[in-house]
């Protein structure tokens, strides 16, 4: 992939110059990278944060959306290859849909993601464990405020601004079609080991689900709890940082 392509993708929101090691965000279904903007500013100097943006959303709202997650994970893959970086040390951190992405992108690419050396993944049940039936219906624009309204996705602000729906209801629906289309039939261990965060009242995902991204992994598993729902980090994103921190300061300790 070209830089000029790449670089669509990519959001910093602050400079990191002489950052030791990066951490990659992937946002949920129908997100972008302005909801986890906050997050950066509770991270020290020393992380390089950055944050995916997916075609179809805010400034790139004109472009096609990426329709399966394989094609998210391959493309996104090719984003992080086209940095001319040396190699900096990452850790991958996936909310919701972006759990499934960054799983597929070291499934499929591990050979070519090599610098990757932790996988954080939030709120979503494993790819091994099928649940259509959250997604079932998603043709009609009240069913996709149904789903967000029963996540914590939607504030009664929004809900009123049909200009806004119209702008949100297309990338969530896009991304949760990926979702309900993608499927694992055997369960491929990834060399990396992987750290779960499940919230404490995200009823959508219980904590056993978590449990199983340990049968993913060749190495270490370890799930830690945060209060709220699906949305968890919205008002404490500190508590967020301050665990992915804590992962980023281990990945240099060691190198």
């Amino acid at each position: 992939m070209q830089w000029n392509e790449a670089k669509k993708w990519i959001r910093t929101f602050r400079d990191h110059a002489g950052s030791s090691v990066r951490l990659v965000i992937l946002p949920h279904a129908g997100g972008n990278a302005n909801y986890y903007r906050d997050l950066v500013g509770f991270l020290s100097a020393d992380v390089e944060c950055i944050i995916i943006q997916y075609p179809g959303r805010q400034e790139r709202l004109q472009e096609d959306m990426v329709d399966n997650i394989d094609d998210y994970a391959d493309r996104i893959t090719d984003v992080l290859r086209s940095m001319d970086d040396g190699g900096k040390r990452t850790i991958l951190f996936g909310h919701s849909m972006g759990a499934l992405i960054a799983y597929q992108m070291l499934h499929r690419n591990a050979h070519m993601l090599t610098s990757i050396e932790k996988l954080v993944v939030s709120c979503h049940t494993p790819p091994t464990r099928k649940d259509n039936k959250k997604y079932k219906k998603l043709d009609d624009d009240e069913s996709v405020i149904e789903y967000l309204q029963s996540v914590g996705g939607l504030h009664d602000m929004v809900l009123e601004d049909k200009t806004m729906l119209e702008l949100i209801i297309p990338a969530v629906r896009n991304d949760l079609v990926a979702v309900r289309n993608f499927s694992l039939t055997q369960a491929y261990k990834i060399s990396v080991p992987i750290y779960g965060i499940h919230a404490t009242e995200d009823f959508g995902v219980n904590i056993s689900d978590m449990q199983m991204w340990a049968l993913l992994t060749e190495k270490e598993f370890e799930l830690v709890q945060l209060s709220g729902n699906h949305f968890y980090m919205s008002n404490q994103w500190n508590k967020l940082a301050d665990y992915l921190q804590r992962l980023c300061y281990s990945v240099v300790s060691t190198s």
